[in-house]
């Protein structure tokens, strides 16, 4: 298939960058060098270096030039979150589980309107005391037996996915976010014995099965105090 020419220019500068040929910060080739390297026009070579900008390859300032990016790419990172300071005896508790039908979240897992999700919600604590509401929502056709889910037979919700449904979730494809808000449902606030407008942790997590279909949408609130992340390369 033939390719544009400021694809081309673009995936050759890509190469260069990626290759190590640039440290970050370093000022980049001026439009002036690049057209005389390719013998194209400047719309060519301004069309390259806008894609280059678009992935965030290429910082450009006005009348200093262009500038590869300080942000890392291509790089592994490891990110991971831990109960931080939690040295006590951790538990779980189910607070409720119903069938529901709200369509933001049918929205979030991708389920007709007329369709219905499990709406489960765990408080998690140490030594006794709570520091994190989980509220998950799973697609009702995962759930084989209502009875295990309510029964507390299992500890673990993932366990009983796993014996269900053959899913191994903690190895599923996901996206997650972190936000800090003082938004947070009042009878989780209660929960978690919370003085007003107090902020919490807010981690929102979509995990899909490998075919790219949702299986569970979940908001857990968690205490700042309780929360710690470390990132590191490898």
């Amino acid at each position: 298939m033939h390719r544009a020419k400021y694809q081309l220019i673009k995936d050759e500068l890509l190469e260069e960058i990626n290759s190590g040929l640039f440290k970050p910060g370093q000022k980049f080739y001026s439009e002036s060098e690049l057209k005389s390297r390719y013998g194209v026009s400047t719309a060519t070579i301004l069309r390259a270096i806008q894609e280059l900008v678009n992935e965030e390859y290429i910082v450009r300032y006005q009348g200093k030039g262009s500038f590869v990016s300080k942000a890392k790419r291509n790089e592994r990172i490891i990110f991971s979150e831990t109960d931080n300071q939690l040295v006590g005896i951790q538990s779980i508790k189910m607070v409720s589980c119903t069938l529901e039908n709200e369509t933001e979240i049918l929205d979030k897992l991708k389920i007709q309107q007329d369709g219905q999700y499990y709406k489960i919600v765990r408080a998690r604590y140490n030594n006794k005391k709570p520091f994190a509401i989980q509220v998950s929502h799973i697609c009702s056709s995962y759930i084989k037996d209502e009875s295990l889910l309510k029964s507390g037979s299992y500890q673990s919700l993932y366990e009983l996915l796993r014996d269900s449904n053959n899913l191994d979730m903690y190895s599923m494809p996901f996206t997650q976010t972190i936000d800090i808000t003082k938004v947070i449902p009042q009878q989780f606030s209660d929960y978690l014995q919370l003085a007003e407008d107090t902020p919490v942790v807010l981690m929102r997590r979509l995990t899909l099965n490998n075919d790219k279909e949702v299986i569970e949408y979940v908001e857990t609130y968690k205490t700042i105090d309780t929360f710690h992340i470390e990132i590191r390369n490898t």
